[in-house]
């Protein structure tokens, strides 16, 4: 579901979360792609978002840009944020995806390794879930 510029600040401001991952498109002048009130396509300046999350920083602990050219951006949140990932060329959508899956399951597995889930209660075998084998 695509988030417009307005939703965004107040989506982190009410669910605060520890990890915001960012999946969509980014500009060659290093700026993400979000939308406008109107549905249309609005670039964000490294600025701007250097700025919401210098608002944010006490609740999220990793920001991920999984997008084209996000690295500038990176650099510029990470001056607020403890661990931030970006892109520093052009990621093709098979890519992006397959960097979600690694990076999701190796959450997942953390999580688990810290007591925070039990994964292996809710999938005792995961190669009866073709689509979690697959990941």
């Amino acid at each position: 579901m695509p988030v417009s510029i307005a939703d965004i600040q107040s989506h982190l401001l009410r669910h605060k979360p520890d990890i915001v991952y960012f999946s969509g498109h980014g500009s060659a002048t290093s700026e993400i792609i979000l939308e406008d009130g109107n549905g249309n396509s609005h670039p964000v300046s490294s600025r701007a978002l250097g700025q919401l999350f210098s608002v944010l920083k006490d609740n999220i602990r990793c920001v991920v840009l999984n997008a084209c050219y996000t690295e500038q951006q990176a650099q510029i949140i990470a001056k607020h944020i403890d661990c931030v990932i970006g892109m520093s060329k052009v990621i093709g959508d098979q890519a992006a995806i397959k960097f979600a899956t690694a990076f999701y399951a190796d959450t997942l597995e953390w999580l688990e390794d810290e007591g925070y889930i039990e994964l292996s209660r809710a999938f005792p075998d995961p190669t009866k879930h073709q689509h979690l084998a697959e990941a």
